[in-house]
């Protein structure tokens, strides 16, 4: 079995384009005010994000316009992941 579009086109041959980028927005709550480097702390999410463009049926090299923002919370500490919705 193939996922398909809505178009009844398999989504593997579909040509995706600028518009059909999908912006991310990935916020950190971190449990105290040590250093995280950017990198690492994106790096760490990999699987969380591999997830997220599973459960939406795209690649995750759809994912377009990154952003990364910090709060400092409460322990343990978490990740909100906001998908698309009014971040363009």
């Amino acid at each position: 079995m193939t996922r398909e579009t809505a178009l009844g086109t398999p989504w593997y041959t579909v040509e995706r384009s600028k518009a059909d980028a999908v912006p991310l927005v990935i916020t950190f709550i971190q449990p105290d005010r040590l250093h995280r480097d950017r990198d690492n702390l994106l790096a760490a999410c990999k699987p969380a994000l591999d997830g997220v463009a599973d459960a939406l049926e795209i690649n995750d090299s759809q994912f377009d316009l990154v952003t990364i923002r910090r709060e400092y919370g409460a322990k343990p500490g978490g990740v909100r992941i906001e998908v698309g919705v009014g971040l363009r």
